[in-house]
């Protein structure tokens, strides 16, 4: 859980930095990671309402209750995304201080 959301994390900010209408401002990198963390925490408290309801069993280890392992899965895929998203806003916010330096 923790790669796919880090690999969900690290791509989400990029469409809100530069398309997003603060994209030509030098707030764009960090409204991308909160928006990113925003899709992030609704996609994970949507996966945990699914895991309640439904119960899939599809992750589940032997001896455990149903839909433990789906939940853990969630609760690791919001961990990644959030670190995800903040690695990709410390590259943008890095390098983009890097240009504006050296470019």
């Amino acid at each position: 859980g923790i790669e796919i959301g880090m690999a969900h994390g690290y791509f989400l900010i990029g469409p809100f930095v530069s398309l997003g209408p603060l994209r030509a401002t030098p707030e764009a990198a960090t409204v991308g990671l909160l928006c990113g963390c925003a899709i992030i925490g609704i996609v994970s408290v949507g996966g945990l309402i699914f895991g309640t309801t439904i119960k899939p069993t599809r992750f589940d280890r032997e001896g455990d209750k149903p839909a433990a392992g789906f939940i853990e899965m969630i609760n690791w895929h919001a961990v990644g995304g959030l670190g995800g998203a903040g690695f990709a806003h410390a590259l943008l916010t890095l390098f983009g201080s890097l240009h504006a330096t050296f470019g």
